[in-house]
């Protein structure tokens, strides 16, 4: 479940997220794709997956 108020940090997509910063995180999250077709996914792609979830599932709490 993710929080309905948080602040994301988005890592380059092949250095990813400095250290003292993942350090800060109360919550990390990855998405699962295959690694063996691509290194990694775009972090706009990324970015768009991450707020959309969050805002799905805000949505979702918000109707029960």
């Amino acid at each position: 479940r993710l929080p309905e108020r948080c602040a994301w940090v988005f890592g380059h997509e092949g250095q990813g997220v400095a250290a003292e910063l993942l350090a800060a995180a109360r919550l990390r999250l990855r998405i699962p794709h295959d690694m063996a077709a691509v290194e990694s996914l775009n972090v706009g792609a990324a970015a768009a997956i991450c707020l959309f979830e969050q805002r799905r599932q805000a949505l979702a709490g918000a109707s029960r």
